[in-house]
């Protein structure tokens, strides 16, 4: 009996061990019950969409309709990516001054593009909803976008100008809506 017992549990902690080892993901939306290592304090990865670099194009799903969004459909206008989640405390923060700036600058040209990173997308689409969020929401099912602007942590907010460029990269909220919309302004044609 007490070899059976231990047979068992040596299954199980082997079983753990191999799904451990072999997920190269974690977060809400891994494997149920499975806890991985957390990632590298590194909130992203150096050399990875700089500032006065060309911003990394995407065509992702959107999260509250059908279709995508593109990154290269936006060429010639100030774009701001915010890379999300709504789990994510700093973010819920930020909505607000996101919701400001679209409202305060939509006649300028302006896009505000959200991508939810490692969320969920109900709750997500929850989370918006809630907010009131107006602009642009999309999905990164595979996270080949976080990946091409070397996202590891969140919230990062990138500041896109009209010829494509990176003209500021935030690793946190802006402190206030006036911080906010100084960066918008200063992606502005």
């Amino acid at each position: 009996m007490i070899l059976a017992v231990a047979l068992i549990v040596a299954v199980i902690l082997g079983t753990t061990i191999y799904l451990v080892a072999t997920s190269s993901d974690s977060g809400p939306d891994s494997s149920p019950g499975v806890t991985l290592p957390p990632e590298p304090d590194d909130a992203s990865v150096a050399g990875v969409a700089t500032v006065g670099s060309p911003a990394p194009d995407f065509d992702l799903p959107r999260l509250r309709s059908d279709g995508s969004a593109r990154l290269a459909d936006l060429a010639g206008r100030p774009v701001v990516v915010n890379f999300w989640a709504s789990w994510c405390v700093p973010c819920r923060q930020e909505f607000p001054l996101l919701k400001q700036a679209e409202r305060d600058y939509r006649d300028d040209g302006l896009v505000i593009i959200g991508i939810a990173f490692r969320d969920i997308a109900a709750d997500a689409k929850s989370f918006a909803d809630d907010q009131g969020a107006t602009w642009s929401l999309v999905t990164d099912p595979d996270r080949e976008t976080a990946k091409a602007y070397g996202v590891r942590a969140i919230p990062q907010t990138f500041f896109i100008r009209p010829d494509g460029t990176i003209a500021k990269r935030y690793f946190s909220t802006p402190e206030n809506q006036a911080a906010m919309n100084r960066e918008i302004e200063n992606i502005l044609p």
